[in-house]
């Protein structure tokens, strides 16, 4: 498995202020950041019940 992070390490300060704000794990905090820092116009998951019950989207 192969983590993306920029080399100013954003997509990492990103990841982590997801997870503490929405309670979600690493690596789904990281594909949301790094989808984030590169403005993606689609992002699918299958696991969207645990942010819709956080109240995070």
């Amino acid at each position: 498995r192969r983590c993306l992070y920029n080399r100013d390490g954003s997509d990492k300060e990103k990841a982590e202020e997801i997870m503490k704000e929405c309670g979600i794990n690493a690596m789904d905090a990281l594909h949301i950041a790094v989808a984030g820092e590169n403005d993606v116009n689609i992002f699918i998951t299958t696991g969207d019940d645990i942010l819709k019950q956080r109240g995070c989207i």
